[in-house]
C-alpha cells in the first residue's frame, strides 16, 4: 500500500514540475543606456542679447530657454531639462557681472534671473523617480497576483492528492476483501 501511494505523490509531483516548463520564458525588454543625451545650448542666443546690451532681449532669451526647459520637461526629456537647466545657470553664473550691469534696475530682468539660478537642478528628477516607484508598485502588485495564483495550484494539487490517497485507500481495502475472499475460498 506504501509502494501506491509513493508512486501516486511521485506522480503528482512530476505533474506540477513539468507544468511550469510549458510556460514560455520571457525576457527582459533591453533598453538603451548608451543613449547621448544632448542640452538645447541657449548661451548663443544669451550672448548675442549680452552683446546688444539689451535688458528686453536677455528677457526674452531668458524666457525661451526656460520654455524650452519646461517643454522637455514636460515632454519626458528629463535628462535632457537637467542639463539644459545646467547650462543656463552655468551661462548665468559665468556671465553674472556683465549681465547685471545691462540689466541694472530692471527689477523683472534681476527677479527672473534670481529665479532661473534659484531652480534646484535635481528636483527635475523627481517625476523619474515617482515613475520608477509606480513600476515597482506594479511589480510587487503582479508578484502577489502571481503568489497568489501558486497558492490555488497548491491548493488543487493537496486537494488531487487526498483524492488519490482516498482512491489508494479504497483500492488497498477492495484488494484486502479479495484476498480474505480468496483465503476462505482456499480453506474451503
Amino acid at each position: 500500500m506504501k509502494k501506491i501511494l509513493v508512486c501516486a505523490l511521485a506522480a503528482v509531483a512530476l505533474t506540477f514540475t513539468s507544468c511550469d516548463q510549458n510556460k514560455p520564458k520571457t525576457e527582459p525588454a533591453a533598453t538603451d543606456s548608451t543613449e547621448v543625451v544632448a542640452a538645447p545650448n541657449f548661451t548663443n542666443a544669451l550672448k548675442d542679447a549680452l552683446d546688444k546690451k539689451d535688458a528686453a532681449s536677455i528677457q526674452t532669451a531668458i524666457e525661451a530657454a526656460q520654455t524650452e526647459i519646461d517643454n522637455l520637461k514636460a515632454s519626458g526629456k528629463l535628462d535632457q531639462a537637467k542639463e539644459a537647466l545646467k547650462s543656463l545657470q552655468a551661462w548665468l553664473q559665468e556671465n553674472a557681472e556683465t549681465v547685471k550691469s545691462v540689466v541694472g534696475d530692471n527689477a523683472v530682468v534681476a527677479g527672473l534671473l534670481d529665479k532661473v539660478s534659484a531652480i534646484n537642478v535635481d528636483s527635475i528628477a523627481v517625476p523619474a523617480a515617482v515613475e520608477d516607484a509606480a513600476a515597482k508598485v506594479e511589480d510587487a502588485k503582479e508578484a502577489v497576483e502571481d503568489v497568489q495564483n501558486k497558492v490555488e495550484e497548491v491548493k488543487t494539487a493537496v486537494e488531487d492528492v487526498k483524492a488519490a490517497t482516498e482512491d489508494v485507500k479504497a483500492a488497498a481495502q477492495d484488494v484486502k476483501e479479495k484476498a480474505e475472499a480468496a483465503k476462505n475460498l482456499l480453506k474451503k
